[in-house]
């Protein structure tokens, strides 16, 4: 055999040895400087840290969550793909006061979580000066609670969803916190 061939099949088997056998995860953490980044493949993000930036989660793509992420003020994430909370927690630093899940046009209103696997715990609170008295929350039909004070828990996912889970918010009729 040509020694030349011989030289070019060892290099080429010494490098591949060396060489990583399985991609990086992409935005093994969430972006910290104001970015923005766009996840397009499985990622976990597995330790605390703060989110300063624009997230989006493409479809077809799970955003699996097991450290404490703090989300600081003008950061945004779209999930177009599947968010999946084990463990960890999304918090924000100082949440806008006109983010709401019912409009001022209608009395109820429901937010979708896709592929809800586990045991979680949803946190709502009220914007400041109001309180979330005469509401009802439901977590995927299981039952109303009635929320009073500015703030009330409310434990999802208590099975395995293959279609996601639906929390639903209703104002008793004539009556606003």
């Amino acid at each position: 055999m040509n020694t030349r061939i011989v030289i070019i099949l060892t290099t080429a088997l010494l490098l591949g040895m060396v060489a990583p056998l399985s991609a990086p995860s992409m935005a093994a953490e969430p972006p910290s400087d104001g970015s923005s980044v766009t996840i397009t493949e499985d990622t976990t993000w597995n330790q605390s840290s703060n989110m300063n930036g624009q997230v989006i989660v493409s479809a077809g793509v799970n955003l699996t969550i097991t450290g404490d992420i703090t989300v600081e003020p003008g950061s945004s994430m779209d999930v177009q793909g599947n968010l999946i909370m084990n463990g960890g927690s999304l918090n924000a630093v100082n949440p806008p006061s006109d983010l709401q899940f019912w409009s001022a046009y209608g009395d109820s209103s429901t937010l979708f979580l896709p592929e809800s696997v586990g045991t979680f715990t949803i946190e709502i609170f009220s914007a400041s000066g109001y309180n979330l008295s005469n509401y009802t929350v439901d977590w995927n039909g299981i039952g109303e609670e009635n929320m009073e004070g500015d703030n009330h828990t409310i434990v999802g996912g208590v099975a395995p969803f293959t279609g996601g889970g639906t929390l639903s918010f209703e104002a008793i009729l004539g009556e606003y916190g």
